[in-house]
């Protein structure tokens, strides 16, 4: 079986640093992908600009990759999030019109859609779009293992009679999902989907390597990873170590460029930044509570860290505590802070 990596670096670890990478991180980045061999690289999002200050890894426009030496090896894409087209106000094929450039006129080949299960079945016009700009479209179903079997295998069923996704994608976006969990939700999907299969993990209860090999063991071909594993939360699975499990070892070049970019760059990122496994990551993983609730949390410098238990509590409590709202969090701080005021 042919397993396709594809790296995420420079997008889900936007997440920590507002998608401001370096230009020499990101020049020795590419260099090390290619040398590696890893298939695929997603070089950022791509959405509509706002006010807020972002890195050039938060929009990728068609400007910046002009910018960019992009070596010969992978194949280059960027994500777009559903809802940046479906709350635009325009449709999507403006939308898609005004982000994207024909695929022969743009450096990138693939567009992924990030989509939560409830927005998928509206994704339709946006896929038709991106595939007559000749665009490779994947499609990744966020928080996937929420849902039960039935869903999954009907909303499967919907977008291949699309006949338009190249690769369907399922995300342990809460880091929570175990062997089983994969396993349910796979074969959920491959009850009326054909095609391929992609796995994206998250290392929030410390078993992103061993859930892709799970999912690479039932039949994934497209799995992801990340430099140290930076991505939102606890992140991802370790594209370095990724690169050297036993079923897919064969893809690895050469792993000297990639290892002095972990010692270089990424390495004093992660100790800056605090991605990675912990405690309150793990604890809030089994309550099923959204990781940037948690990355937030961490960031707040004039919280009493001995507080941090009590609002993990009270956040696993919520209606929904796998949706994120900043809002949400500063109510539940509030409220902390108010009973141990009393």
């Amino acid at each position: 079986m042919d397993v396709r990596i594809l790296d995420c670096t420079l997008r889900d670890g936007g997440y920590y640093n507002k998608w401001d990478f370096d230009s020499d991180l990101v020049n020795d980045y590419l260099l090390a992908m290619a040398s590696a061999g890893v298939d695929y690289v997603e070089l950022g999002l791509r959405q509509f600009r706002n006010d807020q200050y972002l890195g050039a890894s938060a929009y990728t426009t068609y400007e910046y990759l002009a910018r960019l030496s992009l070596p010969d090896g992978p194949t280059y894409g960027v994500m777009v999030d559903a809802k940046t087209i479906l709350a635009s106000g325009d449709s999507q094929e403006e939308c898609v019109n005004a982000l994207f450039r024909d695929r022969n006129e743009e450096k990138i080949s693939l567009v992924r859609i990030a989509a939560h299960f409830h927005e998928v079945s509206e994704c339709f016009q946006m896929v038709c779009a991106l595939k007559a700009k000749g665009y490779l479209v994947g499609l990744n179903i966020m928080q996937a293992s929420l849902r039960g079997s039935s869903e999954l295998t009907a909303i499967t069923k919907l977008v291949s009679d699309w006949n338009k996704v190249d690769v369907l994608y399922f995300a342990d976006s809460l880091g929570s999902m175990g062997a089983d969990d994969i396993e349910r939700v796979y074969k959920a999907m491959r009850c009326s989907w054909s095609g391929d299969i992609g796995f994206h993990a998250h290392n929030n209860i410390g078993e992103a390597i061993a859930n892709v090999n799970c999912a690479i063991a039932l039949g994934c071909v497209w799995v992801d990873g990340t430099v140290t594993g930076m991505g939102r939360g606890a992140g991802n699975a370790e594209i370095e170590y990724l690169l050297q499990q036993p079923r897919i070892q064969f893809k690895a070049k050469e792993l000297d460029d990639l290892s002095g970019l972990v010692i270089n760059y990424f390495e004093p990122l992660k100790k800056h930044h605090g991605w990675g496994l912990s405690m309150i990551y793990y604890s809030s993983a089994k309550l099923g509570i959204h990781p940037s609730y948690i990355q937030e949390l961490c960031s707040e410098v004039n919280l009493d860290r001995r507080q941090i238990p009590k609002i993990i509590g009270d956040l696993g409590l919520l209606e929904h505590p796998h949706v994120f709202a900043k809002s949400t969090l500063d109510n539940v701080i509030s409220k902390t802070n108010n009973d141990v005021a009393i």
